[in-house]
């Protein structure tokens, strides 16, 4: 759908860089060939030397994909048939392994130039679940937030919010919370000091405190 939307959009921009420029889609991490993940797997490649054939591919298609979308039409489906899940989509980053700033291929970043794209782009094309992120981000005076919104299947934007605004705290975790605030609640002594008297130990001679 997102692709379609901005398909529809080349009647308002009917050139190709204008367009570029002034409409971006952003999708998530899992969507996009992490540069980093496809280094690695072509280091450990002389090892592997089954993986050549597909790696070789994954490379061609880096260096001269615009977006690195994986999910995109940009990339041809058939690939992942042919050469496995593994060498093809499984180079994203689906584990939550980015480095970021801290990667040698951050200015080249798939990912982080939708991002750029994104804040300088008249159009946004994107999920409920990044519109919902990127509010939590955003401070008062970013310049750069969004005026208008148009949401499809407006209600996913509840569910959405929910996740990017709130956490979840199973029983147990709940019950670690409580433990690791009040401490020992049953009379016996244990590391278990509670916050109270840990912070007794860090204002210890603070008249101020």
């Amino acid at each position: 759908l997102q692709h379609q939307i901005a398909d529809e959009l080349t009647r308002l921009y009917p050139d190709a860089n204008t367009r570029a420029s002034k409409v971006v889609i952003r999708k998530g991490r899992e969507n996009y060939l992490c540069l980093l993940n496809l280094e690695e797997a072509l280091m450990q490649m002389p090892g592997r030397p089954r993986n050549a054939t597909a790696l070789g591919l994954m490379a061609r298609w880096a260096g001269a994909s615009r977006d690195g979308d994986l999910t995109g039409a940009s990339f041809p489906a058939w690939l992942l048939d042919l050469l496995g899940r593994a060498q093809t989509a499984g180079l994203a980053d689906r584990r939550g392994e980015c480095i970021h700033a801290a990667c040698t291929h951050y200015n080249r970043c798939f990912v982080e130039k939708s991002i750029r794209g994104a804040k300088r782009a008249d159009i946004v094309v994107t999920n409920h679940a990044l519109v919902m992120v990127q509010a939590a981000y955003a401070g008062k005076d970013d310049r750069r937030t969004p005026t208008r919104y148009v949401f499809d299947e407006g209600h996913h934007v509840f569910d959405a919010a929910d996740s990017a605004f709130s956490a979840y705290l199973s029983g147990r975790e709940a019950a670690e919370l409580r433990h690791w605030v009040r401490g020992g609640e049953d009379g016996r002594r244990g590391r278990a000091r509670g916050l109270k008297r840990r912070l007794e130990d860090i204002v210890a001679g603070d008249d101020r405190a």
